[in-house]
């Protein structure tokens, strides 16, 4: 017997002896097929059926890493969601007394039986014997969130969190990003709060939500923003945050108040807490993350100047063992986006440190990274560059810094070139980073050229990127704002072969040392597609 949050099985013998025996088998197999949805339309059977494929090949392998894990509850377990027009949950599960192979060989049978019944785009596929089962359904059939609401994480009501923010009034607006507005609050008990209230109408807040609340939830470190808790109430969804009231790393960067000014020593400090966050994400958590969203407003700074990474809306997770995967989309902010991952959705812990890398060379500069529609505007990457190449570095930092503080500003720009290199295997992992940044006295190997990438007219500096489309769609930003827009309005996955709208004019790039070189002067060229802008 089973429902949809449990299977209930009895028997007259010890069904458990099975699974000691030699030469165990999955045993009788019961399917439950529904009738095909009427969401998918039959130019989307094909595109359907990958999707299903995909995800549900995704949780029998999260399922089988997951036995490594020592707590029971989440052993042979994993569930998933892909977007699709509709959306795709799936969940497989194993009894958690089996060995790894047991599970495998189970939900691998289960796996293959399945598949073939895809093309009929039924609306869900229960498969399950006594030992095991898979899913998947075109609607939620498991609750999301109850594996994470034991955390140091609550559930708000919608009525403290209105009543907190004034019913989110104009006045208590702190911001606004792609994913959402933050508004201050300020709870019954008197503490204040930041509350993230997630965009609708483009069906990725929940997704959002999940992924931070579920990221968030686990994760402790003085440089990461605190989550306090969520509330998901119908079309409202919100994270509570612990409230930064000195705001975003750009009030300070950007701005030209006295107030605003940064010393020498709270620059250095930003860059060391980023990094020691970064080093957290990548290698000392429970789970290897890769923020993929690094830029100067999702940085908050605190009363001591010290800074929190932000926003794991758009945050990855990387399997065990894994050192990259491959997105079909690339999401984020242009300015911030290693080469590889825009042209190629490759993730790994290198896109990270491009990111790093860019924020290094805007806290040492004081300016922002271009992403101007100025044809003649050289953006800040290429300015540091030639200024390093020429000789004349020192005119991009502060001439009234000392000469400590001088060499060591220089020693940070030298680190963010290493970060923005065009290679991802040039980058060094964080941790080297930290070393670097912390021991004056250690060599830098220099720098290779990096990859010019952003502007009006951007340049690769490698010619491993001269033949490949880029594969953006409109889930980036030229500016500080990041977009997200999963699919067009057809539903259909499609691969972006152009960049953002504003890239539209600019498909065509060229190889070049400075970023306003004319396009029809270079000898290496991007293909673009103008479809589905």
């Amino acid at each position: 017997m089973y429902e949809d949050a449990c299977v209930l099985r009895f028997s007259t013998v010890q069904f458990l002896d099975f699974l000691r025996a030699d030469q165990w088998q999955p045993g009788e197999l019961t399917f439950q097929i529904a009738p095909a949805s009427s969401n998918v339309g039959s130019a989307q059977g094909a595109w359907f059926s990958a999707a299903a494929t995909s995800i549900l090949t995704a949780v029998v392998d999260h399922a089988l890493a997951a036995a490594g894990n020592s707590t029971t509850a989440k052993k042979y377990f994993a569930t998933g969601e892909v977007d699709f027009q509709p959306r795709i949950y799936a969940l497989a599960q194993c009894l958690p007394e089996m060995t790894p192979s047991q599970c495998q060989s189970c939900l691998g049978t289960l796996l293959v039986q399945t598949t073939p019944m895809l093309s009929t785009k039924p609306r869900w596929i229960m498969a399950l014997v006594a030992w095991c089962n898979l899913r998947y359904s075109v609607r939620p059939f498991y609750e999301a969130f109850k594996k994470i609401v034991g955390a140091q994480c609550m559930i708000f009501d919608l009525s403290a969190l209105q009543e907190a923010t004034e019913s989110f009034s104009e006045k208590n607006k702190l911001g606004e990003g792609g994913f959402g507005i933050v508004y201050k609050g300020i709870l019954a008990d008197g503490q204040e709060i930041a509350v993230k209230k997630l965009l609708g109408g483009t069906g990725s807040g929940l997704h959002q939500l999940h992924n931070e609340v579920q990221l968030l939830a686990e994760l402790q470190h003085k440089n990461l923003v605190r989550l306090q808790g969520f509330c998901s109430h119908r079309d409202d969804t919100l994270l509570v945050y612990e409230y930064i009231k000195n705001g975003s790393l750009d009030n300070f960067l950007f701005e030209t108040s006295e107030e605003n000014t940064l010393s020498w020593a709270q620059q250095h400090n930003i860059i060391l807490g980023i990094a020691k966050g970064i080093l957290y994400l990548h290698e000392d958590s429970s789970m290897r993350i890769i923020h993929r969203d690094l830029k100067p407003n999702n940085i908050l700074v605190d009363d001591g100047m010290n800074p929190k990474i932000a926003d794991f809306g758009l945050a990855r997770l990387l399997g065990e063992g894994h050192t990259h995967t491959k997105t079909a989309r690339a999401v984020g902010t242009l300015g911030y986006m290693a080469p590889e991952y825009a042209i190629h959705g490759r993730v790994s812990p290198k896109i990270d440190i491009f990111s790093f890398g860019v924020l290094v060379l805007e806290i040492v500069t004081g300016r922002r990274n271009s992403s101007s529609d100025d044809r003649d505007e050289v953006n800040l990457i290429s300015d540091v560059w030639n200024c390093w190449t020429k000789g004349t570095i020192s005119q991009m930092i502060d001439r009234s810094l000392d000469e400590h503080a001088r060499s060591q500003a220089l020693r940070c720009i030298h680190i963010g070139l290493m970060c923005v290199q065009s290679d991802p295997i040039d980058r060094p992992y964080i941790s080297s980073v930290i070393f670097m940044l912390t021991r004056d006295n250690t060599e830098i190997q220099a720098p290779a050229q990096p990859a010019f990438f952003f502007g009006r007219e951007a340049a690769l500096a490698s010619p491993a990127y001269d033949r490949s489309d880029f594969i953006l769609g409109q889930d980036v930003s030229v500016n500080a704002v990041t977009i997200t827009e999963p699919y067009p309005r057809d539903g259909r996955p499609t691969r972006r072969s152009c960049l953002h709208p504003y890239w539209v004019k600019t498909c065509v790039t060229t190889l070049s040392n400075r970023i306003h070189t004319a396009v029809n002067s270079g000898r290496y060229s991007l293909r673009c597609r103008i479809d589905h802008i």
